[in-house]
């Protein structure tokens, strides 16, 4: 695992924490569950083979997803940098049911989000990424490091 704490000048002084979870080398296939038993996902999961997944928190008071929407930005970037980009899919898993509904539906998006969420759209489109909603307890250690960061006290287990 790696682990990437950072902090973001141009955000306000916002700490986000990144977590990778797997690289294309760590990897277990996970069998698709059946359609009709939709259940909510408990626990974090693998991605599949050449896949790259980026669990993705932020730690910030009353932002209103801000921070969230800056940590997918740099995940994005990051990924698109990288030699994994030409090598592996993304997926980037996030606890902010907003933020995930306003990707994944930007017609949904308040008007003071539409700017900046935009080229991230765009991007997650042209790239074919999975955004995917984790619930936190399948986002702990994204969640533990995003407020430390911020120093706040993290989610006990």
């Amino acid at each position: 695992m790696f682990y990437n704490t950072f902090h973001n000048d141009f955000s306000r002084g916002v700490y986000i924490s990144l977590i990778l979870k797997e690289t294309a080398f760590q990897h277990r296939n996970i069998p698709d569950r059946p359609k009709e038993k939709k259940l909510l996902q408990q626990e974090w999961a693998p991605p599949p083979k050449d896949v790259l997944k980026f669990n993705v928190d932020s730690a910030m008071r009353a932002d209103g997803g801000g921070g969230e929407i800056l940590a997918i930005k740099y995940t994005l970037e990051l990924f698109l940098e990288s030699m994994w980009a030409r090598k592996a899919e993304l997926i980037i898993e996030c606890d902010c049911k907003s933020v995930i509904n306003w990707l994944l539906h930007p017609v949904s998006t308040p008007p003071e989000k539409v700017d900046i969420l935009r080229p991230i759209v765009t991007t997650i489109v042209r790239e074919k990424v999975v955004v995917k909603f984790a619930p936190r307890i399948c986002n702990m250690k994204a969640d533990e490091l995003a407020k430390l960061a911020l120093g706040a006290a993290p989610m006990q287990d």
